[in-house]
């Protein structure tokens, strides 16, 4: 049972952190301007 249930969370966890790691960056000083779009937020990372 615990095989499997990591695995399931495993899969779950992935896609929880992406989206952390896009709503951090959308928090980000850096792109706090931009529209939260995947073109806008990039250009605003790399200023």
């Amino acid at each position: 049972n615990h095989l499997m249930t990591n695995v399931t969370l495993s899969k779950h966890d992935i896609e929880i952190l992406q989206q952390t790691l896009l709503a951090k960056q959308h928090d980000a000083p850096k792109t706090v301007s931009c529209n939260c779009l995947p073109e806008g937020c990039k250009e605003a990372a790399h200023e």
